[in-house]
C-alpha cells in the first residue's frame, strides 16, 4: 500500500513538473527584475482585430433632462435634512457640497423650463 501511494506522488509530481515546464517555455520573458525574479508577458487574447470597449462619455447636470433633474433634486434634499441631523465638520462640509449641487440643478431646470414655454 505505502509504495502504491508513494508512486502515485511520484508519477503526479512528475506531471505537475512537467506542465509547469512547458508552461514557462511557452511565455516570452518580459523583464528580470534587479532582485531575480522572472517576469513574463500574460499568454491573453492576441488578436489584433478586436476593438477596445469603449466608455460612455460622462454625462453631467446640463445633459439632464425635467425628469432626470427633478428626481436628483429629491434626492438631494433628502440628503442635505438627512445631514442637518448631525452637526461635525465633515456634515456642513458635506452640506455646502449639497447646496451647491441643488442651486445647479435649479438652474438647469429653469433652463428647461424656459425652453418647453
Amino acid at each position: 500500500m505505502n509504495r502504491l501511494i508513494l508512486l502515485l506522488l511520484a508519477v503526479l509530481g512528475s506531471s505537475a513538473l512537467y506542465a509547469q515546464e512547458k508552461s514557462t517555455t511557452e511565455l516570452k520573458l518580459s523583464k528580470t527584475e534587479s532582485n531575480g525574479i522572472q517576469v513574463y508577458e500574460a499568454p491573453g487574447n492576441k488578436n489584433p482585430g478586436a476593438t477596445p470597449i469603449q466608455t460612455p462619455a460622462e454625462r453631467t447636470i446640463n445633459d439632464w433632462n425635467l425628469e432626470e433633474c427633478e428626481n436628483a433634486l429629491y434626492y438631494l434634499d433628502l440628503k442635505i435634512e438627512k445631514s442637518k441631523e448631525y452637526e461635525g465638520e465633515p456634515e456642513v462640509e458635506q452640506r455646502k457640497h449639497y447646496e451647491i449641487q441643488r442651486q445647479a440643478i435649479l438652474a438647469r431646470i429653469q433652463v428647461l423650463s424656459n425652453t418647453t414655454k
